[in-house]
């Protein structure tokens, strides 16, 4: 009788365990992001979740072969747009957030993103702590 008092509050115990393990990753995304290893994506000037294009620059993103293929999504996509095949194109001036995904199990949890910055070529970047008659 002792003994399977004991197995009840030790299963008891292991359940709560899990449940509170399965609130925290379900809570804060970063604990649940298992995909992003392998959804790293890669492409000329891509470093640490970001790029900066030049306008009319053209690149060709990657990320390892994932079973069912994935989604590319730019969220102004007049800014960067990004085709199917991940070809991301410099269309304007400023800044997209652009992210892949497994087909079909697009959540946060489950792809990862790079940030674009779209710069005009020919121009170089001033110091605002500069004084503009020394940059002339």
């Amino acid at each position: 009788m002792k003994k399977n008092m004991i197995n009840k509050m030790i299963t008891a115990v292991m359940l709560l365990a899990a449940v509170v393990f399965m609130s925290a990753c379900a809570s804060n995304a970063d604990n649940a992001i298992w995909w992003s290893d392998v959804m790293t994506i890669h492409g000329e000037g891509v470093a640490n979740h970001a790029v900066t294009m030049e306008l009319g620059q053209t690149i060709q993103l990657t990320t390892a072969p994932v079973e069912g293929g994935v989604d590319w999504k730019s969220d102004n996509e007049s800014v960067a747009f990004v085709s199917e095949t991940g070809l991301l194109s410099a269309l304007s001036l400023g800044e997209a957030l652009v992210t892949v995904y497994p087909k079909e199990i697009e959540t946060a949890a489950n792809g990862n993103y790079i940030n674009v910055t779209v710069v005009d070529k020919g121009f170089g970047f001033v110091d605002d702590a500069l004084d503009q008659s020394e940059a002339e």
